[in-house]
């Protein structure tokens, strides 16, 4: 939800030109590049149904036959399938195991972790490091330098 976080971005929006769009995974995710009117490119990658979904909504008809589309009715989530595969979880639950040093490497070991937080709901990061002080105030230290 990026225009919710920070709308004044969005009109940076036109410095931003696709460049080049690829398939991947067998055409299940694309790749977008974008050229950057200020030097230099960037890449996304986005769910290929995804983009299928909202395309009638948000997508620009490239000829005058298109048939425009029903306005939207209320939001959606892309957790939603995730939610709806919830099970509560009971002490023989099998736990997630993440490293710390690969979540801070690897976008892909985030995303599984961010899932795995949803459902079973529980993770397990090893290599985090341990507090100096027990206290309130230092207790999350080492989590939170992981974070951020």
């Amino acid at each position: 939800d990026f225009y919710r976080t920070s709308a004044s971005d969005v009109w940076n929006l036109k410095k931003y030109t696709v460049s080049q769009v690829t398939p991947v995974e067998g055409g299940r995710r694309v790749e977008v590049t974008y050229d950057i009117a200020t030097g230099g490119q960037h890449t996304e990658t986005f769910e290929a149904h995804w983009l299928h979904a909202f395309a009638p909504f948000v997508g620009k008809a490239l000829n005058a036959s298109a048939v425009p589309a029903p306005k939207i009715q209320g939001t959606g989530s892309m957790l939603g399938e995730l939610y709806r595969k919830r099970m509560p979880w009971k002490s023989d639950v099998e736990m997630p195991t993440f490293e710390a040093a690969t979540l801070v490497s690897s976008e892909e070991e985030q995303i599984k972790f961010l899932e795995a937080m949803i459902c079973p709901g529980i993770c397990l990061i090893k290599g985090v490091g341990t507090p100096d002080k027990l206290e309130r105030e230092f207790a999350g230290k080492p989590i939170e330098e992981l974070v951020f």
